[in-house]
C-alpha cells in the first residue's frame, strides 16, 4: 500500500514484484521534489481463461502519479495524494489520500482509498455528499476497450471507499525493516471471474536495503500468498568520479604589476574583437599553422631577445618579462608560433580540439570542438585554464565552440575576472556575472590561424549494444544483443559521411509476423525487419551542416537515414540569443526500405515534416519541453509533446504523447502513441568522460500512428549542448577555480 514518502529529487527506480496471480514491473521517477511518476507493466495470469484459453493472460500498462502536499514536521505528518492507472485500462485504477508520521524506529501510515484501493467498502464515498454522480465509476471492459486513454472521469469516483495503513519498524539490524499493513484492495475484479479471492486484508513483510541502490522485500499477502519484490534505485544527480581523465591545468595568475589597472570589467565592458588582419612579420597570408614544439618560458628567455633584435634591426628588446608583459612578443613570428603551438598542444592534452586561433597582444579568440565532454562547461572551464598560460599582455578571452565545422556559441570574459575568481576562491556562479554568452559568427574569420591537421576528421566504433523490444503484446519482453560497427569522416565546411552496420548476435524475434494495422505499416512490421534484416545497414548517408544567420543552423541529409526509411531532406533550427526557446522545422521525402535493410525499397513513400518548439529550463531547472506539429510517417497529421528533465550528469528522463487525426479505433490498442524518453550517457557510470549516449523512446506499444523519422543525432541535439541556457544551467559545475 502507498505511503506519503517519496524518493530523493531526481531518483528513479526499477522494481519487479510478484503478487496474487500477477507479476509487475515498475519504473518510478521522482520528477520534482513534490511529484512522483510511475509506469507499470503488469501481467494478470489467466485473466481470460474463460474467453480465450489459448492466450489467457492480461498484459496491462498503466501510469500513476503521487503528489506530495506537505512535508513532515515535528508535529505534523507528511501528506500526499495519488492516482493509479490514470492512463491505461483502469483495471488497477484507484486514488488515495495518505499521511505518514515517524516516531523513533516506527513509521506509521494511514490513508483513504477510492476505486480498487477502496474496494473493501468501509463506507460511502464522502464526495457523494456533494454530488451523487461520484457514486458511479466507469469499469473496464477488456473485450471492447482498447485502453490507453486518460481516465479523468474516474478520479475519486465510486460508491465504496476504504481506509488502509500500516507501520514499518526499523529493526536493530541496519537496513532490515519489518512491515505490517492493512489493504483496502479486496481484488474484486479477480474474485468476480473466479481467479483469486483474498483470505485476509492483512499483509506482513520483511524488507532489506543494501547500500542505497538495492532493496528486496519478502511478504506474506492476503493470508495465502508468498510474494517477493526487488527494487534498484539510481541517482542521476551523482556521477562516477572521472579518475581516468587528465588533471585540469592549475590556473595561472599574473602578478599585480603585469595586470591592467582598474576594476575588473563586467560583461558590458568586454570589447568587441577587432576585424583587422594579422600584421605580424612573416605571418601575412598564412592560413594554416603547424603544431610541433611546445612553448616554454625558458625557450622564450633563451631566444626571445635575439629574435626580437633580429626582426627589429638589431636594437635589442629589453627584458623577457617586459617583452611578454608589453605585448612586443606579438612582433616576433617565431615566438607567436611557439605560443600558438603550445596552446594547441595543451588543448589536446585536455581532450579539446582547437581548430583555429586568432591571437593578438591583448586578446585571444579560440575556436574549439568538444567531442569528449557531455557538458560544454567542462570544456569551457578547462579551456580557460589553458588560456591562463598565455603571455601576461593577453587580457581578453573569446572562446567559441564549433559544431559541425560551424561556430556555435561564443563565451567572452576578461582574464582579470577569471583571476579574481581564482584568487578569492569565488564561486563560478559569481564569475558568470562577468561572462557574456552570444552566438558565434557565420564562419571562422579569415584572419584566424587554422590548423592543417583538423580535417578530415575520422571516427569509428565497434561495440555491443543491447537490443530490447518491450511491451509487444505477443511477447512483452525481448532482450537481444547487437554488434554495432560504425564510422564517419568529417570534412571542412560541415560536410560529413557516416554509416552504421548492425548484426544481431542474440536475436530478439522468433515470430516474424507482419503488423495488423489498418494504417500504412511504417512501424508495425518491425518483426520482419528484425528477422530478415538481422544483419544489415542501419544507416548510410551524407550530411551538411551550415548557418543561414548567426543564430540559424541548418542540416541536410541524403541516403539510408534509419532502419526502415531512406530519403532526402533536412531541418532548420533558429536559436535566438539569450532565449530559453528555440524553433525548428524539418521536411523529408522518404521511401520505405526493404526488410533486409540493404539497398532495396518497398512501394511506400511519404512526404513528412514538422515544425518544432524547444523550451529549455521550462517551469523548473533542467526541465525541457519540446512540441512538434505536422505530418507523420503514416500520412497522419497531429502533434507531439515531450517533457523531460535533464540532470547535470547528462541523464535525461521524461515522457511523450502524440495525438493525430487517426481515430483511436483505427490506431489500435493503446488508442494513441505515448511512452517514456530515457537518455543515459555512458560517462555517467564510466570513470572517464564520453559523449556516447544510449537514447531510448520506450513506447508502451509499437503502432503506426504518430510515428516520426528516427534520428540518432538530430540537429537540435547537436546544438543544444552549446546553447546559452544549457551553459548557464551547468556553469557552476567547474573544477574548483581556486585549485
Amino acid at each position: 500500500m502507498p505511503s506519503a514518502r517519496v524518493m530523493e529529487d531526481g531518483e528513479f527506480a526499477v522494481t519487479v514484484a510478484s503478487g496474487p496471480e500477477s507479476f509487475r514491473t515498475t519504473l518510478t521517477f521522482q520528477v520534482f521534489p513534490w511529484l512522483e511518476a510511475a509506469f507499470r507493466y503488469g501481467r494478470i495470469n489467466n485473466f481470460f481463461q474463460l474467453t480465450d484459453p489459448t492466450d489467457p493472460d492480461l498484459m496491462d500498462r498503466s501510469f500513476s502519479l503521487k503528489i506530495k502536499l506537505l512535508s513532515e514536521t515535528e508535529y505534523l505528518p507528511a501528506l500526499a495524494v495519488g492516482m493509479n492507472d490514470i492512463v491505461g485500462t483502469g483495471i488497477y485504477g484507484g486514488e488515495y489520500i495518505v499521511a505518514s508520521k515517524n516516531w523513533g524506529d516506527f513509521d506509521f501510515t494511514l490513508g483513504m482509498g477510492w476505486g480498487r484501493m477502496g474496494s473493501v467498502g468501509m463506507f460511502r464515498n464522502p464526495f457523494s455528499l456533494i454530488d451523487d454522480r461520484f457514486d458511479t465509476r466507469p469499469s473496464y471492459d477488456p473485450n471492447n476497450d482498447q485502453g490507453g486513454k486518460p481516465l479523468f472521469n474516474s478520479i475519486f469516483r465510486g460508491r465504496d471507499v476504504s481506509l488502509f495503513g500500516g507501520v514499518v519498524w526499523q529493526t536493530p539490524v541496519d537496513g532490515l525493516k519489518a512491515i505490517v499493513e492493512y489493504s483496502g484492495d479486496k481484488y474484486a475484479v479477480e474474485d468476480a471471474i473466479g481467479l483469486y479471492h483474498p483470505e485476509s486484508q492483512w499483509n506482513f513483510g520483511l524488507s532489506y536495503r543494501y547500500d542505497s541502490l538495492l532493496e528486496g522485500t519478502l511478504s506474506y499477502l492476503y493470508g495465502d500468498t508468498i510474494s517477493f519484490r526487488v527494487s534498484v534505485r539510481f541517482d542521476p544527480t551523482v556521477e562516477t568520479m572521472k579518475v581516468m581523465e587528465p588533471t585540469p591545468l592549475p590556473p595561472a595568475v599574473r602578478p599585480p604589476e603585469q595586470r591592467p589597472g582598474g576594476a575588473v570589467a563586467r560583461v558590458e565592458e568586454v570589447p568587441v574583437r577587432s576585424a583587422e588582419k594579422i600584421e605580424a612579420i612573416g605571418l601575412r597570408g598564412v592560413s594554416h599553422a603547424a603544431s610541433d614544439d611546445k612553448w616554454s618560458l625558458d625557450e622564450y628567455a633563451r631566444t626571445g631577445n635575439a629574435l626580437l633584435a633580429q626582426n627589429q634591426g638589431g636594437g635589442g628588446g629589453g627584458s623577457m618579462q617586459e617583452i611578454m608583459s608589453s605585448g612586443r612578443w606579438n612582433d616576433v613570428p617565431a615566438i607567436r608560433q611557439q605560443i600558438i603551438d603550445s596552446l594547441k598542444s595543451l588543448g589536446e592534452a585536455q581532450s579539446l580540439g582547437i581548430e583555429a586561433v586568432d591571437l593578438k597582444k591583448d586578446y585571444v579568440a579560440v575556436y574549439y570542438n568538444n567531442t569528449h565532454y557531455i557538458r560544454e562547461t567542462d570544456a569551457i572551464h578547462r579551456m580557460l585554464r589553458v588560456l591562463t598560460t598565455l603571455p601576461p599582455s593577453v587580457e581578453h578571452f573569446y572562446i567559441t565552440s564549433v559544431v559541425g565545422g560551424m561556430p556555435s556559441t561564443e563565451v567572452q570574459l576578461t582574464r582579470s575576472a577569471y583571476e579574481r575568481a581564482v584568487q578569492q576562491y569565488a564561486s563560478v556562479d559569481d564569475l558568470i556575472d562577468y561572462v557574456k554568452i552570444g552566438p558565434g559568427g557565420m564562419d571562422i574569420p579569415d584572419d584566424a590561424i587554422r590548423f592543417a591537421d583538423t580535417y578530415p576528421r575520422f571516427s569509428w566504433e565497434i561495440l555491443p549494444r543491447p537490443r530490447t523490444l518491450l511491451f509487444d503484446p505477443d511477447k512483452p519482453f525481448r532482450l537481444g544483443l547487437t554488434l554495432s560497427i560504425g564510422g564517419s569522416v568529417e570534412f571542412e565546411g560541415g560536410w560529413r559521411i557516416e554509416g552504421n552496420w548492425t548484426s544481431d548476435l542474440v536475436d530478439t524475434v522468433d515470430d516474424p509476423t507482419p503488423g495488423n494495422s489498418v494504417l500504412p505499416h511504417v512501424r508495425t512490421d518491425f518483426r520482419l525487419y528484425r528477422d530478415q534484416g538481422q544483419h544489415g545497414i542501419e544507416s548510410l548517408f551524407v550530411s551538411k551542416i551550415g548557418k543561414l544567420a548567426p543564430e540559424v543552423f541548418y542540416e541536410v541529409k541524403a541516403g539510408l537515414l534509419e532502419d526502415m526509411f531512406a530519403g532526402v531532406g533536412g531541418e532548420v533550427i533558429w536559436r535566438p540569443a539569450g532565449s530559453d526557446i528555440a524553433w525548428g522545422a524539418n521536411l523529408y521525402y522518404l521511401k520505405q526500405r526493404d526488410f533486409d535493410r540493404m539497398f532495396e525499397f518497398r512501394d511506400y513513400e511519404v512526404l513528412t515534416g514538422q515544425v518544432s518548439m524547444y523550451w529549455q529550463d521550462a517551469i523548473w531547472r533542467g526541465v525541457n519541453v519540446n512540441v512538434h506539429a505536422g505530418r507523420y510517417l503514416a500520412g497522419d497529421w497531429g502533434g507531439t509533446v515531450e517533457v523531460t528533465r535533464k540532470f547535470e550528469s547528462g541523464v535525461e528522463i521524461g515522457a511523450y504523447a502524440t495525438l493525430t487525426d487517426v481515430p483511436f479505433r483505427d490506431f489500435g490498442e493503446g488508442s494513441f502513441d505515448k511512452g517514456l524518453i530515457i537518455r543515459v550517457p555512458f560517462g555517467w557510470i564510466a570513470p572517464f568522460n564520453t559523449q556516447y549516449t544510449v537514447s531510448t523512446y520506450l513506447a508502451s506499444l509499437t503502432r503506426d500512428g504518430g510515428q516520426r523519422l528516427y534520428d540518432r543525432n538530430p540537429l537540435w541535439e547537436k546544438v543544444r549542448r552549446t546553447n546559452e541556457p544549457e551553459i548557464r544551467r551547468t556553469w557552476k559545475l567547474d573544477v574548483t577555480p581556486g585549485l
